[in-house]
């Protein structure tokens, strides 16, 4: 009987331990960004590459590229905005991605928020960045 229960509570133990490990999140890694609906006007497609590595900056978030929807032709890409960095802190947990994106024909403006809830507007024409509101 005393071999039963060392074996009971050491498997009881052991699946209790490896439930509490597969449940707990790491608590440095931050959640992947949610897709950003892309903009559609005069032909052109307005999008957020969130990557680094896909947008060639190297840098997560903050990058906006428009291409011709008839070629697929990359016609400009653009930084909106480059965080400060702390070196003491891991990087995945200071990348700020933007959230929202939407244009105004009218003033041929783009607009960006990110998770800051900061606000960029960046003129469609020549690409002004400029930042509305926000620290």
């Amino acid at each position: 009987m005393t071999q039963t229960v060392k074996e009971f509570n050491f498997k009881t133990i052991l699946l209790l331990l490896s439930l509490l490990i597969a449940a707990t999140p790491v608590l440095s890694k931050r959640l992947a960004p949610e897709k950003v609906a892309s903009v559609f006007f005069e032909n052109i497609q307005y999008q957020v590459i969130h990557m680094g590595w896909q947008n060639g900056t190297g840098q997560n978030g903050g990058y906006l590229e428009a291409r011709d929807t008839m070629t697929g032709h990359r016609l400009w890409g653009e930084l909106v905005y480059q965080p400060e960095r702390d070196s003491k802190l891991e990087g995945d947990v200071q990348d700020v991605f933007i959230k929202q994106l939407s244009l105004d024909s009218g003033s041929r403006k783009l607009f960006v928020i990110n998770e800051r809830n900061e606000l960029y507007s960046i003129n469609i024409d020549n690409q002004e960045i400029k930042k509305l509101s926000g620290d």
